[in-house]
């Protein structure tokens, strides 16, 4: 693959817990390797909608964050490949 990795966020609600709870929402971060931003951003957002309806969270928002990362501190996914809910890590 000759594209780039894009810095991706989503923000999810857990309607089961309390508004109070720190956990009630929360983010995930990851990088996503692809050819342009709307490539890595629809495979993301496909990514995280699956996994809202699969677990009962609600997916509000997703961004590109352009500020840099730690290196080495998110996971790494490839749009269009296979991707299991410990490769993100959430």
């Amino acid at each position: 693959m000759n594209g780039s990795e894009y810095q991706y966020v989503v923000w999810f609600r857990n309607p089961a817990r309390s508004e109070s709870d720190e956990d009630y929402e929360w983010p995930a971060c990851f990088l996503v390797a692809a050819e342009s931003e709307t490539e890595a951003c629809r495979w993301a957002d496909s990514v995280a909608r699956d996994y809202a309806s699969r677990s009962g969270q609600l997916f509000l928002q997703s961004f590109l964050d352009s500020d840099p990362w730690p290196s080495g501190s998110v996971r790494r996914i490839v749009a269009g490949s296979h991707v299991r809910d410990s490769d993100i890590g959430w």
